[in-house]
């Protein structure tokens, strides 16, 4: 579970969304 508000931040940078899926 560590990595999965990194993952958010990630798809955020590149989305500009919050992605809330795995």
């Amino acid at each position: 579970q560590d990595a999965a508000p990194a993952v958010m931040i990630t798809n955020f940078k590149q989305t500009g969304q919050i992605c809330v899926a795995p």
